[in-house]
């Protein structure tokens, strides 16, 4: 009847919310549905090369400023972490209001990373650059939210809109080698090598609003009963990008060539120091993005009142534009997002 087919429809709305919403909803009139879900989640983090050039006044003259330039490599880090979640709606007739929560834990992956420093020779002044190159193992967590709110302008047919947000935990741990040559006007004077290691935290977090539509279609055999849903959402976001903290950086078989500068450091804890300004984490930066998310679900009756289990597929990319402030160029991001969800749900 009537009153089922609305149920079916809060019900496919509810389940093909995917990333952005989760779950399964139930209820008709006033009342109440709660869910839990498990499954895997493959996620993405994919940042372009950045270039950085500040101005520093000279040491020797400060009125006549330098411009140093700053390179840091591509990185990707991917993995499928496990997932859970929870949710909980409201429902009453036509509408629903809906709260989630959901989080995949315990990815890893590693990228081999450049980065340069270039401090070019000025008056009275040498120049300094630097090449660093690193092995960077992250390990990353991630989780997010969301709250809705739709109406089933039909028995098949809901649309839906509401507010997300969700933030990625990463810790690097950076092991690599570095090279600083002293450059005066006839050529490179004094070189510094060896290794290092240290950590950094940084984090990339995102939220804003969506706007989505689902259409669903009933099945009421002996044997299969249930609903088959399928969604298209789109979701205005700001993404920030922030370094959290950075270790200090431990270096180990130091050598000084050609004389220069550097010898004078050598049994010197500002060795580390030095080398640490080279290598730091890089910038913190702002971006947006227009983004869309596709989903399909299956809710299974089963033979118990009120009680249903649930099967889920949804996907989306994200691409976030840097704001370039501060003389800064690049360091654009990806997020692509994979999750599959088994769960079930309860209708009080």
């Amino acid at each position: 009847g009537r009153i089922m087919r609305n149920y079916n429809v809060a019900f496919a709305t509810l389940s093909a919310l995917s990333l952005l919403l989760p779950g399964v909803s139930a209820a008709v009139d006033w009342s109440f549905s709660g869910r839990a879900e498990t499954g895997f989640q493959y996620y993405s983090f994919e940042q372009s090369p950045v270039v950085t050039n500040t101005t520093q006044p000279a040491r020797l003259n400060p009125s006549q400023p330098v411009t140093v330039t700053t390179t840091r490599s591509s990185r990707k880090f991917e993995d499928t972490m496990p997932m859970l979640g929870v949710g909980g709606t409201i429902f009453a007739d036509r509408f629903f209001l809906d709260l989630s929560y959901l989080k995949a834990f315990d990815g890893s992956d590693s990228d081999d990373l450049r980065d340069t420093w270039n401090r070019p020779t000025g008056p009275f002044e040498f120049g300094l650059a630097s090449d660093n190159t690193m092995k960077s193992k992250a390990d990353f967590d991630r989780e997010e939210s969301a709250l809705s709110l739709g109406y089933a302008v039909t028995d098949s047919f809901s649309v839906y809109g509401g507010w997300k947000w969700a933030k990625t935990d990463f810790k690097e741990r950076r092991n690599g080698s570095f090279q600083i040559d002293a450059e005066g006007s006839f050529g490179v004077f004094g070189r510094l090598v060896g290794d290092f290691q240290d950590s950094v935290k940084y984090d990339f977090e995102n939220n804003g609003p969506f706007l989505g539509a689902v259409y669903g279609w009933n099945f009421d055999g002996d044997k299969i009963k249930g609903n088959l849903s399928a969604n298209i959402a789109i979701a205005f976001l700001d993404g920030k990008f922030e370094n959290v903290k950075q270790s200090p950086t431990q270096t180990s078989n130091v050598e000084a060539s050609f004389g220069g500068p550097f010898r004078p450091v050598l049994p010197d804890p500002r060795v580390d120091e030095l080398v640490g300004e080279f290598v730091a984490s890089g910038r913190d930066f702002d971006g947006d993005t227009t983004g869309v998310t596709f989903g399909v679900n299956w809710r299974g009756e089963t033979n118990v009142e009120g009680l249903t289990y649930l099967l889920g597929l949804s996907a989306y990319q994200y691409s976030f534009d840097a704001d370039n402030k501060n003389g800064s160029n690049g360091g654009d991001v990806d997020e692509t997002v994979v999750t599959f969800r088994v769960g079930v749900g309860y209708a009080f």
